[in-house]
């Protein structure tokens, strides 16, 4: 396969593989509470991205790439995506004061915790734990749809746009299928990060570190948001 067949990534020798700015206000104004940690992450994505966009010069100074390359270069797209849906769906929470729906989501899939302790962390009902797992779930799964979605209509015409994204989210849900599902995809994307040990509300005095790493993430500056029951 030449690298042509990487210009579905949405990333190129060009291309800078950036937020838009817009969304970078978004986060800052939402979560300047924790400006080091948004800054920490900053780093973190560029980071990243640098490697993507090393690989992609890679491939092109080759003009040809093995299907192991390209196969390297989906994986990172793959975890890469996968993060932004987070993001975009903690985003969502804060705004809407549904915290412990992320909180949940996190310490179910990346810390391992049990309904029954979830329950007893956040001090709610284990009905509520399932709810709230159940329900940030189906909304990741939206996102990363709606991120695939997007990706395709960057580089395809349009009249093509609906073919090609039923073939790349089919693409998609095979590999996350051979690789433990989204729910490892997730855990194995987290696992990037450096736990931050999250400033803690009274209340909140006993949460495990299966919070850490989102909470950091999350917060908004309104402690009153953080504090409250989601309804």
């Amino acid at each position: 396969p030449s690298f042509g067949k990487l210009n579905r990534f949405g990333i190129s020798t060009t291309s800078t593989f950036r937020r838009r700015p817009s969304e970078t206000i978004e986060l800052t104004s939402l979560f300047q509470e924790n400006r080091p940690q948004i800054l920490h992450s900053t780093v973190t994505w560029a980071s990243r991205e640098q490697r993507l966009r090393d690989l992609a010069e890679h491939f092109d100074r080759l003009n040809q790439a093995s299907d192991e390359q390209v196969d390297v270069f989906y994986a990172a797209w793959v975890e890469d995506v996968v993060q932004r849906a987070v993001e975009s769906l903690a985003a969502d929470y804060c705004r809407k004061g549904r915290v412990d729906y992320l909180r949940v989501l996190y310490g179910r899939l990346c810390q391992g915790l049990t309904i029954a302790e979830a329950a007893k962390t956040l001090e709610v009902s284990p009905a509520a734990i399932d709810h709230y797992f159940r329900h940030a779930k189906k909304q990741l799964a939206e996102k990363l749809e709606q991120l695939a979605r997007r990706q395709v209509q960057s580089y395809c015409p349009a009249e093509e746009a609906e073919q090609e994204y039923v073939a790349e989210w089919q693409r998609l849900g095979q590999y996350l299928a051979e690789h433990g599902g989204l729910e490892e995809a997730v855990r194995q994307a987290y696992d990037l990060f450096d736990p931050v040990q999250a400033k803690k509300h009274k209340k909140e005095a006993g949460l495990t570190k299966a919070a850490t790493r989102l909470t950091s993430i999350i917060r908004s500056s309104s402690n009153a948001t953080v504090g409250r029951k989601p309804t």
